[in-house]
């Protein structure tokens, strides 16, 4: 596999990287819609993903791609040149050796080093091709500059928001889209206004067995309608758009026929960010007969009707994301969340009783919390357990920039809190998954 792989980096125009660590149980959608989309507009192009490469490799350290450690990825790149050096040199060979003008990369917050370290290393033997970075972290000036400062690489584009249009500008040479800002070039927020315009997705330049995935993960949207205040994800775009449900049922039915699995799970920010979309979309599945389960994320927003609730069940919805964060109405104002704690009750128990399975995570310690704020979620959770069948995840605020909290946060104190929510759960015997306690805290 490994031979192949490497010897199939050469024919192209353009490689998308996406370097480890990052989640390995599922094809990272990141790269596959850049290449997707290149590809359409009659571009070379290759998504490669070096993440499940090393992560096959390095099976004695899997369990470290699965959490959060910090010292783990930052010594990661050292690990790989220790022990794979051979496999690392043919790798740096084939890209310099390659026709493609263009080296995409993805990064996010765990795989920032491990990118900075190889590009670090592949600069130092290719200097004609340019360097284009993207994804979540270079929404941070920081982090661009960090990146600059390290690399000093002359030919580097940062792309703030969606990859594709960014790319196609390069490969035509109209290097003028890009605006110079403290000596790097910098293109914002080109956005595909009309997302059906997007080819369908498949997975074939990647080893789709090698991620074993029992679910094939997609996207009908990109952007998200809320404003969170702790909250990056909705920066990551300047527009919400959304698929046409007939193409999302293109796609849905095209993936279940190519790689045989009728287990989906939406990326989307939130599922019922379009409500009438979502009435739609169940519909269709129901009136069409297509048989599938899907899962997604989801916001409470008070107007869903019992109605919608039911045709999501009976379309295969088979389990439900919902950030409750917090069950203190005050807390969930200074959040900006849009709904107080009883419109949260309510909209469990139309869940409940349209037989809809669902998990809620919990934010302890935001700057603004009290105790007496706090022991408002305690009682929430103890008085509506019935309605709460699972707790997915419960971590202290970690502000992640650029959100809109820029507040001291009393990290002991959030912890602290973390573990009397636990201590409740299992005194009251309620269902809560223990790897995600304290899982957005790097160890």
């Amino acid at each position: 596999m490994v031979v192949s792989y490497l010897q199939d980096l050469k024919n192209y125009d353009v490689l998308v990287f996406i370097l480890p660590p990052h989640w390995p149980k599922i094809p990272p959608l990141s790269i596959i819609y850049l290449e997707n989309f290149l590809r359409s507009k009659g571009v070379k192009a290759k998504a490669v993903d070096l993440n499940i490469l090393f992560f096959q490799l390095f099976k004695n350290e899997q369990k470290d791609w699965l959490k959060l450690n910090s010292n783990f990825e930052e010594n990661l790149f050292s690990q790989i040149k220790q022990r794979e050096h051979i496999l690392l040199d043919e790798i740096i060979s084939n890209i310099v050796d390659s026709n493609a003008k263009i080296l995409a990369f993805s990064v996010f917050a765990r795989n920032r080093r491990t990118t900075i370290d190889f590009v670090r290393l592949l600069s130092q033997k290719e200097k004609k091709k340019l360097f284009v970075f993207g994804g979540p972290e270079i929404l941070f000036e920081y982090f661009r500059d960090k990146f600059f400062a390290e690399l000093q690489i002359p030919r580097s584009y940062f792309v703030l928001g969606e990859g594709e249009l960014a790319l196609l500008y390069l490969v035509k040479n109209k290097e003028d889209k890009f605006a110079l800002h403290n000596n790097k070039r910098l293109i914002s927020y080109e956005e595909i206004e009309n997302l059906d315009e997007l080819p369908l997705i498949d997975f074939d330049s990647l080893d789709f067995k090698s991620y074993s995935p029992k679910v094939i993960p997609l996207l009908s949207s990109r952007g998200c309608i809320k404003k969170c205040c702790f909250c990056s994800e909705y920066k990551n775009y300047s527009s919400f758009r959304q698929h046409s449900v007939s193409y999302v049922i293109n796609q849905i039915t095209h993936l279940k026929e190519k790689y045989k699995l009728n287990t989906f799970s939406f990326q989307d920010s939130l599922i019922n960010s379009n409500l009438k979309w979502l009435d739609e979309f169940c519909s269709q599945i129901i009136n069409n007969n297509i048989e599938i389960k899907w899962e997604a994320q989801i916001a409470i927003r008070p107007e869903m009707d019992i109605r919608i609730f039911l045709k999501m069940k009976e379309s295969g919805c088979f389990n439900l994301f919902v950030g409750l964060e917090s069950a203190c109405d005050k807390i969930l104002r200074d959040m900006k969340k849009g709904y107080n704690k009883n419109q949260a009750k309510i909209f469990f128990r139309k869940m409940i009783d349209a037989n809809l399975h669902f998990e809620i995570s919990l934010i302890t310690g935001f700057p603004s919390e009290t105790e007496t704020d706090f022991q408002e979620t305690l009682n929430f959770i103890k008085e509506n357990k019935a309605i709460i069948p699972k707790i997915a995840q419960i971590n202290p605020f970690v502000s992640y920039p650029p959100s809109d909290v820029n507040k001291k946060v009393d990290r002991i104190t959030a912890i602290s809190r973390v573990e009397k929510l636990v201590s409740l759960l299992k005194e009251e015997r309620i269902k809560f998954t223990s790897a995600y306690i304290n899982n957005l805290l790097s160890k």
